[in-house]
Protein backbone atom coordinates (compact mmCIF):
# COMPACT_ATOMS: atom_id res chain seq x y z
CA UNK A 1 0.00 0.00 0.00
CA UNK A 2 1.35 3.44 -0.96
CA UNK A 3 0.85 6.16 1.58
CA UNK A 4 0.49 9.66 0.35
CA UNK A 5 1.41 12.69 2.34
CA UNK A 6 -1.39 15.08 3.03
CA UNK A 7 -0.78 18.41 1.33
CA UNK A 8 -0.92 21.29 3.76
CA UNK A 9 -1.25 24.83 2.50
CA UNK A 10 1.28 27.08 4.19
CA UNK A 11 -0.20 30.40 5.05
CA UNK A 12 2.11 32.13 7.48
CA UNK A 13 5.76 33.16 7.39
CA UNK A 14 6.47 30.91 10.35
CA UNK A 15 5.52 27.89 8.21
CA UNK A 16 7.89 28.79 5.40
CA UNK A 17 11.31 27.20 5.16
CA UNK A 18 14.58 28.99 4.48
CA UNK A 19 15.80 28.08 0.96
CA UNK A 20 19.42 28.11 2.15
CA UNK A 21 19.38 26.01 5.32
CA UNK A 22 15.92 24.37 5.34
CA UNK A 23 15.08 25.71 8.79
CA UNK A 24 11.62 27.28 9.31
CA UNK A 25 11.77 31.09 9.11
CA UNK A 26 10.30 31.34 12.60
CA UNK A 27 13.62 29.96 13.86
CA UNK A 28 15.84 32.01 11.54
CA UNK A 29 14.42 35.54 11.70
CA UNK A 30 17.51 36.83 13.47
CA UNK A 31 19.68 35.21 10.79
CA UNK A 32 17.75 36.46 7.74
CA UNK A 33 20.20 39.32 7.10
CA UNK A 34 23.22 37.03 7.28
CA UNK A 35 21.56 34.62 4.82
CA UNK A 36 20.88 37.50 2.45
CA UNK A 37 24.48 38.70 2.81
CA UNK A 38 25.77 35.19 2.07
CA UNK A 39 23.57 34.95 -1.04
CA UNK A 40 24.64 38.36 -2.38
CA UNK A 41 28.35 38.04 -1.57
CA UNK A 42 29.17 34.35 -2.03
CA UNK A 43 26.51 32.62 -4.09
CA UNK A 44 27.44 31.57 -7.62
CA UNK A 45 23.73 31.63 -8.47
CA UNK A 46 23.46 35.33 -7.56
CA UNK A 47 26.56 36.19 -9.61
CA UNK A 48 24.91 34.59 -12.63
CA UNK A 49 21.56 36.34 -12.07
CA UNK A 50 23.32 39.66 -11.46
CA UNK A 51 25.33 39.36 -14.68
CA UNK A 52 22.15 38.50 -16.60
CA UNK A 53 20.40 41.61 -15.21
CA UNK A 54 23.37 43.81 -16.13
CA UNK A 55 23.38 42.44 -19.69
CA UNK A 56 19.62 42.96 -20.00
CA UNK A 57 20.06 46.61 -18.96
CA UNK A 58 22.94 47.14 -21.38
CA UNK A 59 25.29 47.85 -18.44
CA UNK A 60 23.49 51.14 -17.74
CA UNK A 61 21.41 52.43 -14.85
CA UNK A 62 17.76 51.88 -15.70
CA UNK A 63 16.83 55.18 -14.02
CA UNK A 64 19.40 57.73 -15.18
CA UNK A 65 21.37 55.89 -17.87
CA UNK A 66 24.84 56.26 -16.36
CA UNK A 67 27.26 53.37 -16.79
CA UNK A 68 29.35 53.37 -13.60
CA UNK A 69 28.93 52.08 -10.02
CA UNK A 70 26.16 49.73 -11.13
CA UNK A 71 24.21 47.65 -8.60
CA UNK A 72 21.36 45.21 -9.06
CA UNK A 73 18.41 46.10 -6.81
CA UNK A 74 15.75 43.64 -5.63
CA UNK A 75 12.27 45.16 -5.97
CA UNK A 76 11.01 42.28 -3.83
CA UNK A 77 12.69 39.63 -1.72
CA UNK A 78 9.81 37.16 -1.92
CA UNK A 79 11.64 35.02 -4.50
CA UNK A 80 15.19 35.49 -3.20
CA UNK A 81 17.31 32.80 -4.78
CA UNK A 82 14.72 32.23 -7.51
CA UNK A 83 14.38 35.77 -8.82
CA UNK A 84 11.98 36.57 -11.64
CA UNK A 85 13.33 39.10 -14.18
CA UNK A 86 10.75 41.64 -12.99
CA UNK A 87 12.12 41.37 -9.43
CA UNK A 88 15.38 43.09 -10.38
CA UNK A 89 16.42 46.50 -11.65
CA UNK A 90 19.92 47.79 -12.42
CA UNK A 91 20.71 51.09 -10.70
CA UNK A 92 23.80 53.22 -10.22
CA UNK A 93 24.88 53.76 -6.62
CA UNK A 94 23.19 57.18 -6.41
CA UNK A 95 19.83 55.93 -7.76
CA UNK A 96 20.07 52.83 -5.55
CA UNK A 97 20.52 54.96 -2.46
CA UNK A 98 17.54 57.11 -3.50
CA UNK A 99 15.48 53.94 -3.96
CA UNK A 100 16.16 52.93 -0.35
CA UNK A 101 15.28 56.36 1.13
Amino acid sequence: MIRRKKLVKRTSRSDKVCPFCGVPFALTETRDRSLYDWYINKSIAWKSVREWALQRAGYKCEECGCDFSLQVHHKTYSRLGKEHPDDLIVLCQVCHELEHE
